[in-house]
């Protein structure tokens, strides 16, 4: 499987993954992220700052969940706050093309 495929596979099965929260939908990007020397998410940060995010000089991870906070709101459960997530890193690939 490459990688866009099996970050296809993750966003549509996360149940499989062990993801069930945002924090592990989160690390598990993150170490994919790691994985690929950094590569997968270089600029995801900036990108988020301009989407949304508080700044770039904040982490991504911070700034996803305030994005997504932001977003859904407070009183949604885990699999809207993770949806959410997942259509932030999709919205990020497809501009970074």
């Amino acid at each position: 499987m490459d990688t866009a495929d099996r970050i296809a596979d993750v966003m549509r099965r996360p149940g499989a993954y062990e993801i069930r929260t945002l924090e592990q939908a989160i690390a598990f990007f993150g170490g994919f992220d790691a994985a690929t020397g950094f590569d997968f998410l270089r600029g995801f940060r900036e990108w988020l700052s301009r989407n949304g995010g508080d700044g770039p000089n904040l982490t991504w991870a911070y700034q996803v969940s305030r994005v997504v906070a932001g977003q859904v709101g407070p009183d949604v459960g885990e699999e809207a706050r993770i949806a959410e997530f997942f259509r932030l890193v999709r919205t990020f690939l497809a501009a970074a093309e």
